[in-house]
């Protein structure tokens, strides 16, 4: 009888994607991971995968893959469990996948997701081992609904700032730039201190981050979310850390105002403003009182060129830390819940899923409650929008006729040979990005 030769072992380069049977990769001579033994089907609930993670129901399903529920079987941990769709061809989405996984699992803050593991099913699918989340994203919060005005008080917008900035601090000394900060990438979740429930911030998806100093081609293209993307970043220059901080500031802008920086139009028009327009004042756009000194702290996040900005992480959160104490909303912090009838129910969800889920019951933490509707604030001035006026640095890239054609021009021909990576990051109201997050919630 023939004896039958055993199929040699799929294995994965976590560097460039590559799929083989060789231990070393034929394209950048980096070890490849080898596929564990298991069912070549997509995994399912029940199944244990990685000798040790036992599989619940999806939590959510996206373009990038599903997330499910799982149980670490040595410690009862709860995790979540990202699982890649399984496309042999897509080397950028696997190298994307094991950069996040690497970018991620190196940083150690409490305001960052962690990364526990990552490996490849027997399918060939890759996974991701990470930290169960139960909370909503800031995207999510800032819906308007009963309860819940969609924008935030200047108190609860320092807070959130000041710890973005402390995981990003971390990050940014590591070398990484995380590249796409926006909403559905800040992951909130209560915390306790004492009898207080309190908002922890972190930080997901890593999947776009860069490492300073690589030789990655992407370093110098055009990827982000557009309504939240730097002027560097827009014209695909090379970019550091303020582009974090650029992003950070249109977050906070978008917190205060109510809608985003710029994000009025198409995903190109957004991305020709970040370059060429100013943004109105936040003074004037925010739809609570806001102190000076925080808006200059927010227009100085938002100056077009980078050397205008703090000149990192830690600058910005040192300018934040000095700031005085905001006597404009001091409730902000004790605002009641909004009554049970009014609450909309809060699904479980985890960092990057797509949620699909059952409710939870519970609300968001106390002080980032607001009752207030916007439209019981200040009034807007009659005429709609006022003119911009310019903010820090701006007159350094004010618009000359020839810049201008010019950036149009490019916007045009990205618009024709790059909409395939900007899409990466604009699929659903431009909401997480390959791990996209569809509707997470408050703990």
């Amino acid at each position: 009888m023939p004896r039958v030769r055993a199929l040699p072992a799929l294995r994965v380069c976590p560097e460039c994607g590559t799929r083989g049977a060789a231990t070393v990769c034929t394209q950048d001579g980096t070890p490849t991971m080898a596929a564990e033994a298991g069912p070549s089907a997509d995994p399912a609930p029940g199944q244990l995968i990685g000798g040790r993670y036992l599989l619940g129901e999806p939590l959510g399903r996206g373009g990038f893959g599903v997330v499910y529920d799982a149980t670490h079987t040595g410690t009862r941990q709860p995790v979540a469990i990202k699982v890649l769709h399984r496309d042999g061809d897509d080397h950028v989405a696997t190298r994307r996948f094991f950069r996040e996984a690497r970018a991620t699992a190196g940083l150690d803050d409490p305001h960052i997701v962690r990364v526990l593991d990552v490996g490849v099913l027997g399918s060939g699918a890759i996974y991701m081992a990470m930290e169960r989340l139960r909370g909503q994203t800031l995207e999510q919060f800032l819906q308007p609904s009963a309860g819940n005005a969609g924008v935030l008080t200047e108190t609860q917008a320092r807070t959130l700032a000041q710890q973005v900035l402390q995981g990003l601090v971390v990050a940014h000394r590591s070398g990484l730039v995380h590249r796409d900060i926006k909403p559905a990438n800040l992951f909130l979740i209560q915390a306790t201190q004492g009898q207080q429930a309190t908002l922890h911030v972190k930080i997901v998806d890593f999947g776009i981050a860069w490492l300073e100093g690589s030789n990655l081609t992407e370093s110098s293209s055009v990827v982000g979310s557009p309504n939240w993307m730097s002027p560097e970043q827009c014209e695909g220059l090379p970019i550091d850390a303020r582009s974090d901080i650029y992003s950070l500031g249109a977050v906070l802008f978008r917190c205060l105002a109510g809608r985003p920086l710029f994000g009025d139009g198409s995903p190109m028009s957004a991305m020709y403003r970040h370059v060429h327009e100013a943004p109105e004042p936040l003074q004037r756009a925010a739809l609570q009182p806001v102190s000076p000194q925080f808006c200059d702290a927010v227009g100085r996040a938002l100056a077009k060129r980078p050397q205008d900005r703090f000149a990192d992480a830690q600058a910005m959160l040192d300018c934040l830390h000095a700031l005085p104490a905001t006597r404009l909303n001091p409730d902000a912090q004790d605002l009641p819940a909004a009554p049970t009838n009014d609450r909309t129910p809060i699904p479980d969800t985890v960092a990057g899923a797509r949620p699909a889920l059952d409710g939870l019951a519970g609300s968001a933490p106390a002080w980032l409650r607001n009752t207030t509707r916007p439209e019981a604030i200040a009034p807007r001035p009659p005429g709609g929008r006022d003119p911009l006026a310019a903010m820090p640095g701006s007159d350094a890239v004010a618009s000359n006729g020839n810049r201008a054609a010019a950036f149009a021009l490019a916007l045009a021909v990205l618009a024709a040979l790059a909409w395939v990576v900007l899409e990466y990051t604009t699929a659903n109201s431009d909401a997480a990005v390959p791990p996209a997050s569809s509707a997470p919630q408050p703990p």
